[in-house]
């Protein structure tokens, strides 16, 4: 009995190595950050990045033969700790996206951080820890694993964003968050709660099973797949439970805002796709009415509170909460079609918009290294002509959010409204066109500062290393006397660039020639229906 229960130890943390990984690194940092001195604290960055790329190796390895070429072992999906996570195609698409968020995030940080005198271990090693729980989302298929692997991601997420202690809008973006998310987890896992009691278990294929007999107590699933929408919408920030968006978005380090608007909203959609797709398919009737209204509210109230946004960090914020609108049509066309089309749509959406919106977040913290700049529209005003490469890079991410071909935006929406049409909605489409439509103002109105409007007064920062102890940790909004001093100064940055071109690269990439993204896809979802 030792050997056989040593073998499916072995065959269990094999499925999770990459989880392993990450968890190991935060830890070595964590270790690193005690040894290391004021001057080399840039290491730090350097070892994320080294474990964020082992990451991916592993994880792509378990799937990859090297022998007489290249080739993709279908070997299936590969299951362990007693069904509770299962690495497969699906999981394995969703650790590379994570990876990669979080390694554009590291090079965005570095700087950031250094200027502050902030680069420490705890935030990068918070951030593996994020990724951890991410991960987790993606791959779990039992709710105890899933709710663990969602707490792991919300907690340091908190931290991270009240990561500027000396600031008082990350602060309250902090607090802010952490309320809205304790209130998030303790209804997620009472929909949980009900979700068991009705079908008498805690793994997806038990759950499915139960549901696929008569519902004896059609009340009680409603009241649980409500509870576990309003769970992750709190999550993704769909309206109505959205409030807590626009002031954490603004008031956290941009860094960790970028971060948070692309992998932490690609995580919670990848664990409520997984459990949607093979637990509650059978009660496709009972959560679509839920999804429908989520979705029409949240497209519709996102983009136009964006509307009047003058700081550059709240609209998109609100542009956050409407393109989680957009994804929601994906869930539902999967659920009304019982095919893959639609969530293949989310995934390729996803990658499009991690790579736009952490482009244009990059994009600000580059303007905001290069000059005295509190993300204000009027601020930015003639970039064109003082700043004409990020000008050009803010313009492609901005034309891309807009879904303008060819880029990147334009495909994640075609094939996301294409996949509600495919679904008999074609009203939500509509719905979903008109609201792009509308973002086409505030989007093209940033384009319109910088190219139309006169040049704004500013003044450059000094690139000259660390600020002084009087400045350290000052945060984006709330010290404006810090902000605008001669004493303020940022670290010269290398990373920030790489990241708006990385970005601005994978957004013309994909809106010329989209087709590797949409069989990845295909192969990502092809057995997550049953296929």
């Amino acid at each position: 009995m030792l050997p056989i229960a040593a073998t499916a130890v072995n065959n269990s943390l094999s499925i999770i190595l990459p989880l392993i990984v990450v968890s190991a690194g935060a830890l070595l940092l964590i270790v690193l950050d005690l040894f290391l001195a004021p001057r080399q604290k840039e290491l730090l960055a350097w070892t994320t990045g080294a474990v964020l790329i082992v990451t991916i190796g592993v994880a792509v390895g378990q799937w990859v033969s090297f022998s007489g070429g290249v080739h993709v072992l279908d070997h299936g999906p590969r299951t362990g700790f007693a069904g509770m996570v299962t690495m497969d195609s699906y999981g394995l698409f969703f650790v590379v996206l994570f990876c990669a968020a979080g390694i554009l995030t590291v090079l965005l940080s570095d700087a950031y951080l250094a200027a502050r005198g902030a680069s420490r271990g705890e935030f990068y090693a918070l951030m593996l820890l994020v990724v951890a729980g991410m991960i987790g989302m993606a791959t779990s298929t039992d709710l105890i694993s899933l709710f663990v692997s969602f707490e792991l991601m919300s907690l340091p997420t908190y931290v991270l964003a009240s990561y500027a202690r000396r600031d008082r809008l990350s602060g309250e973006a902090g607090l802010k968050y952490f309320v809205n998310g304790a209130f998030s987890s303790a209804i997620l896992v009472f929909g949980f709660a009900v979700l068991y009691g009705i079908s008498g278990a805690t793994s997806f294929q038990g759950i499915a099973e139960g549901l696929n007999a008569p519902l004896l107590h059609d009340g009680a699933a409603i009241v649980g797949f409500v509870l576990i929408v309003v769970g992750f919408g709190f999550k993704v920030s769909a309206v109505p439970f959205h409030g807590w968006a626009p002031d954490v978005y603004q008031g956290a380090p941009t860094p960790v805002t970028a971060f948070m608007s692309v992998a932490v909203k690609a995580g919670a959609f990848a664990g409520l796709l997984r459990l949607l797709a093979a637990a509650s398919m059978p009660a496709w009737d009972l959560w679509a009415p839920m999804l429908t209204i989520l979705a029409v509210l949240t497209m519709i109230v996102g983009n136009v509170l964006a509307l009047p946004q003058r700081n550059l960090k709240r609209m998109l914020a609100y542009s956050s909460i409407a393109h989680a609108g957009y994804l929601l049509l994906g869930l539902i066309a999967m659920g009304q079609t019982g095919s893959s089309y639609g969530a293949s749509a989310v995934l390729v959406y996803l990658v499009a918009y991690t790579a736009m919106n952490i482009g244009a977040f990059g994009t600000l913290v580059l303007i905001r290294n290069r000059r005295k700049f509190a993300y204000g529209l009027d601020e930015i005003a003639g970039l064109g002509r003082s700043m004409p490469v990020a000008a050009a890079a803010l313009a492609l991410f901005m034309l891309s959010l807009t879904g303008i071909p060819p880029t990147a935006g334009f495909w994640g929406k075609f094939y996301l409204f294409g996949s509600i049409v495919d679904a008999g909605q074609t009203w939500l489409a509509v719905v979903a066109v008109i609201m792009s439509a509308v973002s086409a103002f505030y989007y093209l109105r940033v384009i319109w500062f910088m190219y139309f409007e006169p040049v704004a007064a500013a003044e450059p920062i000094r690139a000259v290393g660390a600020a002084p102890a009087a400045t350290i940790e000052a945060g984006d909004d709330a010290d404006q006397a810090a902000l605008l001093s001669d004493a303020y100064t940022v670290a010269v940055d290398t990373g920030t660039p790489i990241v708006v071109t990385v970005a601005a690269l994978a957004v013309a990439f994909i809106g010329i020639y989209p087709s590797p993204l949409l069989h990845a896809a295909d192969w990502a979802v092809a057995r997550l229906l049953g296929g």
